[in-house]
């Protein structure tokens, strides 16, 4: 006799989350564009061409930052037909 599998738990969205969690996530994310802008800010201190590498390592931290902060579902992997 076959047995029944109970589905997989769905990911929760931001509304089922508690409020605190989201206002951590954000805090977290401004902390991290801070700090990311103020290092860039002290290496261009420091000498131009590492202000320039630190600005573009920064401008790729703040992109993943604002990737993390969309709540984009996850990519379905495409089916093959065997």
């Amino acid at each position: 006799m076959p047995t029944i599998i109970e589905p997989p738990v769905p990911p929760t969205s931001a509304a089922q989350e508690p409020p605190n969690a989201r206002v951590h996530f954000r805090v977290q994310q401004i902390g991290i564009c801070v700090l990311a802008l103020g290092a860039t800010a002290w290496l261009w201190s420091i000498h131009a061409l590492a202000g320039i590498i630190a600005a573009i390592v920064a401008k790729h931290v703040l992109v993943a930052v604002l990737a993390a902060g969309l709540n984009y579902p996850a990519a379905e992997s495409p089916k093959s037909d065997e």
